[in-house]
């Protein structure tokens, strides 16, 4: 009888050593769960600011390319035209303000 007792003794022993492993690694696993959760939500929030940043750089690539356009049109030349056109604006105003003090005084004659 001894020898059940002892067997007994160390079976309930085993049980003990093997219940408290259990109840360790079920808090391993909680743990874990927790730490799974903060990473998903961590790397949700890493996905959205990736996204939101890759939209920034297309507004800004875009930015770029038109800049670009610009880099190759010759300034000066565009200067120097809008200048002519400029001059002959001016031109245009002086001969439809002749042309109008022209008709004045042809209807002022008229009405003599």
């Amino acid at each position: 009888m001894a020898e059940s007792e002892k067997r007994e003794k160390i079976l309930k022993q085993e049980l003990l050593f093997t219940q408290q492993s259990l109840s360790a690694a079920e808090k391993v696993i909680e743990k874990l769960q927790e730490e799974m959760k903060k990473i998903e939500a961590e790397r949700s929030r890493l996905a959205k600011y990736k996204h939101s940043k890759a939209e920034r750089l297309k507004e800004l690539e875009d930015k770029i390319k038109k800049f670009e356009v610009y880099d190759n049109i010759d300034t000066e030349k565009l200067i120097s035209v809008l200048s002519k056109k400029d001059v002959e604006v001016t031109q245009l105003k002086g001969i439809a303000n002749n042309f109008t003090s022209r008709l004045e005084v042809s209807e002022r004659r008229k009405e003599i």
